[in-house]
């Protein structure tokens, strides 16, 4: 019915979205980025398409192209609370599927993004759960729970929100009752023993320690030794 439509009028923008809209559901993730090319052509303007065409795009693996399409839509609208949306939720996957080298620096741009949507659209529990998510992985866990609370006040069904808050407030519990003494008695260790360490090897050997990998932290101290 769709393609009738753009057959008859290639102005009916309406048309191509619904169809894009459908491929992605379909996971024909080309076909639909070639109707939303048909879209921007028609209309230079129509921000739908090009972050429905990041999506498209980041399903493809092309991660850097959908960002920067992303980013199109934004320029064209900076209160596109979609856009920012769809963005922060690429960059937060960043770190799942294990793409980005500084995962903090990630986290921050994410929450960064779904902080705009929030202030564009307070309401949008997603992005309440998705901001609580970043900060987790950034192990801010009571702003985690918060923005947890948030989702779960906007949509007393969102099930993932009361699971990560329950996850949340275990890893809470539990940095603070373990980690923290530990993790502050080895930096002291190191720092006053090796001056010279950079701190990026501090903070992997923290990070490594934090996740009770008792033989990869024996390994990295040896090394840590046997440089300084």
């Amino acid at each position: 019915m769709y393609g009738h439509a753009i057959t008859i009028d290639h102005k009916c923008l309406k048309a191509y979205i619904n169809k894009g809209l459908i491929l992605y559901e379909l996971k024909l993730y080309q076909i639909a980025i070639e109707i939303f090319d048909n879209l921007i052509s028609v209309d230079q303007q129509c921000i739908i398409a090009y972050y429905n065409k990041g999506n498209c795009l980041y399903q493809l693996q092309k991660y850097e192209l959908a960002i920067h399409v992303v980013d199109e839509a934004i320029k064209l609208d900076p209160n596109c609370e979609d856009a920012y949306f769809i963005k922060g939720s690429h960059l937060f996957f960043f770190d799942i599927i294990g793409l980005c080298f500084d995962k903090i620096f990630m986290h921050q741009l994410a929450i960064e993004n779904f902080s705009k949507t929030i202030e564009l659209n307070s309401g949008r529990a997603e992005a309440h759960f998705q901001k609580g998510q970043s900060l987790y992985n950034l192990l801010k866990y009571q702003d985690a729970i918060y923005f947890c609370d948030q989702a779960i006040r906007l949509d007393s069904k969102h099930r993932n929100a009361y699971n990560t808050k329950g996850y949340h407030a275990h890893y809470k519990q539990d940095y603070h009752s373990r980690i923290q003494p530990s993790t502050g008695m080895l930096f002291s260790l190191l720092v006053n023993q090796f001056k010279q360490i950079p701190i990026i090897l501090l903070h992997i050997l923290i990070e490594v320690y934090y996740f009770n990998y008792d033989r990869p932290v024996l390994l990295l101290f040896e090394y840590i030794c046997g440089c300084y």
